[in-house]
């Protein structure tokens, strides 16, 4: 009969060496591979965070510039109204009038302005990096369904901005001294309505921004709101009286201090 062979004290040895270093690498494996994702979670969360930081920043620039917007709608209102009437008056000579107060450079202008305009571009392309790089896709269905909601609102109030450098370059022909011909004003009155237009446009996107500000719980910082009144100062110097404070959570009228 075969004899039953039983492996020799050293080849146990070896067995148990052998074992245990594929025990050592196998876990050094698994140990590097969870640092790997690890730190790639880690890092897609950072830069989850900076998208986000980068897309509250936009909106809080568009909350501010769409609240100076509505500070002087009234007033571009009527200076479209008035600058319309006036053109349509014309008989071909414009009288040049002077503003008051504007800096050196601008004091050829021989109308009030009709319009402000930030320059002001919003960076909406920034929404699309929050696509790509899963930030939008890593939130929780109710935010990720508000920042959509904002998307497409400073999309189409970039839009409206973006539509309206036209008409403003036509009317910088105002301050051009001589006679005024009949397609150059119907020229400077289409111009008129294309920026009456985008300030209707305006009002409406600014209310649907304090809207969305107002579901978020976002309250302006004191950055925001130091760079709102610097614009409402700027906003009085062309304006005049007329530009009203307005509270940009709400794009109504600010109550008066201890009215």
């Amino acid at each position: 009969m075969l004899k039953r062979l039983r492996p020799g004290p050293g080849v146990m040895q070896r067995l148990r060496h052998w074992t245990s270093e594929l025990l050592v690498v196998a876990i050094g494996v698994l140990l590097a591979l969870w640092a790997q994702a690890w730190f790639e979670a880690r890092r897609d969360a950072d830069s989850h965070r900076e998208t986000i930081g980068q897309l509250d920043h936009m909106f809080h620039r568009a909350l501010v510039v769409a609240a100076a917007r509505m500070s002087t709608a009234d007033c571009a209102r009527r200076r479209i109204a008035e600058l319309d009437a006036a053109l349509r008056a014309s008989d071909g000579q414009w009288t040049a009038m002077p503003i008051p107060g504007l800096p050196p450079p601008m004091r050829s202008g021989q109308f009030p302005p009709v319009y402000l305009a930030d320059s002001e571009v919003l960076p909406t392309a920034l929404f699309d990096l929050a696509r790509g790089n899963g930030t939008l896709a890593a939130l929780p269905p109710e935010s990720r369904a508000w920042y959509e909601q904002a998307e497409r609102q400073l999309t189409w109030l970039r839009e409206a901005w973006t539509a309206g450098e036209a008409p403003k370059a036509a009317l910088s022909l105002l301050g051009v001294d001589g006679p005024l011909g009949e397609a150059a004003r119907d020229e400077m009155r289409q111009a008129l309505v294309a920026l009456d237009n985008e300030n209707h446009v305006v009002v409406i996107r600014a209310n649907s921004l304090a809207r969305l500000a107002r579901e978020r719980g976002i309250a302006p910082t004191a950055e925001d709101l130091a760079a709102y009144r610097e614009k409402l100062v700027r906003d009085r110097g062309f304006f005049g009286a007329c530009v009203v404070e307005v509270d940009p959570l709400s794009m109504e009228p600010a109550t008066p201090q201890g009215g």
